[in-house]
This record gives structure tokens, C-alpha cells and sequence, in this order.
């Protein structure tokens, strides 16, 4: 065995990929792919974590008898690290609307709520009309995230929602979600706890 094979055996890596095109159907595949990753486990000599160790350290600890755990992270868009946006490589799954940035600087600063489930949380309509109920009862300026359902062009919103806010809410199909977490306007962030969103999140309030 020559020593590239022996390193090559040494180290398993694992890639676990949603493509945007739709070659995994993320909604029917997820419990699936979490399910042969950690089955997978038991031929890794380690675990990559997007993730550092300050921030989980409990965890990491825990798990270094039995899987150890390497945090890698934060793996971050380099504009949240301070670096120039130009130089961020990135994917998005959908258009940004970059209109909400020009709405968001005519509001005066921390007062705006964002809110956004990510990629792949879907509402239901009871959901959708108790966050809906909730913003308008606020009296507060919002910024609000909503995928478009498949095959329809418009936005699932209760009805008459977007004309009962139009002066102190926008919302959009979805964002540059990096540069608005930075945006001076925004007051806080209501979200599904996904972990891209839950370490942006951190790099955009460190900033």
C-alpha cells in the first residue's frame, strides 16, 4: 500500500450536498440522509464540525472518546468576517430581492424585525396567520421572509395582510440574508434555528 492510499484510508470524509436543481428533494430525503450519516459514523477516524469550539464546547468535550469532533467553523461568507463582499463565494437557492436593503435603509436604526425560516421550512396557513396576526398587532416595522409555493406567483399571506402593513412591513419571496443581519435598521431576528442562520446570526451581532 503506497502512503497516499494509507492517508487516503486514514481519512473518510464525508459530503452531505442539497442540490439546488433538485437532483435531492430535500423535504423527502432529510431524515434519510441524517440517518445514513450518523449510521456512516462508524468508519470516520473524525468528525469535521461546522462549528468552534467556544461555542459548543460541552459537546465537543463529550464526544472526543467516541467520534472526535474537529471544529472547523465558523464557515461564514467572508463579509460577515469583515472581509470584502466581493470576495464571498456562495450559493443562493433562490433570486435575492435586493429591494429590501433600499427599504431598509430609509428605517431608522434597530427597528426592524426580521423574520425568516430558511431554505427549507415550510408554514402552514394556521402558522403563516399567527405570525402574520402577531406582526400587525405589533405596531413594529418588519421585514419578512416567505417562499413562494410551487406553482403559484404569488405569496402565501393572509388576506388583506400586505395592504393592512404596507407602511412599516415589507415582505419578499427572499433576501440576501448576510448583508441584512449587518443592516444598522434591524432590531432582532426571529428564526427557524438553522444552524447557517444561528452562526451568521452570532457573526453579524460580534460585528
Amino acid at each position: 500500500m503506497t502512503s497516499s492510499e494509507s492517508r487516503a484510508e486514514e481519512l473518510h470524509v464525508m459530503l452531505v450536498a442539497f442540490s439546488a436543481q433538485g437532483h435531492i428533494n430535500p423535504f423527502g430525503a432529510l431524515s434519510k440522509v441524517l440517518a445514513d450519516m450518523l449510521k456512516d459514523m462508524k468508519k470516520l477516524k473524525w468528525v469535521l464540525a461546522n462549528s468552534f469550539y467556544e461555542l459548543e464546547k460541552e459537546v465537543i468535550d463529550s464526544m472526543a472518546e467516541t467520534y472526535p469532533v474537529i471544529p472547523v467553523g465558523p464557515l461564514l461568507p467572508l463579509s460577515l468576517l469583515g472581509v470584502d463582499e466581493n470576495e464571498d463565494v456562495g450559493i443562493e437557492m433562490w433570486k435575492p430581492q435586493d429591494s429590501c436593503l433600499e427599504w431598509l435603509n430609509d428605517q431608522p436604526p434597530s427597528s426592524v424585525i426580521y423574520i425568516s425560516f430558511g431554505s427549507l421550512i415550510v408554514l402552514s396557513a394556521k402558522k403563516l396567520e399567527s405570525i402574520a396576526t402577531a406582526l400587525k398587532n405589533s405596531n413594529c416595522k418588519f421585514l419578512w421572509v416567505i417562499k413562494k409555493q410551487d406553482g403559484k406567483d404569488s405569496l402565501p399571506l393572509p388576506q388583506g395582510f400586505k395592504e393592512e402593513t404596507k407602511n412599516r412591513g415589507m415582505v419578499v419571496p427572499w433576501c440576501p440574508q448576510t448583508k441584512v443581519l449587518v443592516h444598522p435598521a434591524i432590531a432582532c431576528f426571529l428564526t427557524h434555528c438553522g444552524w447557517n442562520s444561528m452562526l451568521e446570526a452570532i457573526a453579524a451581532g460580534n460585528r
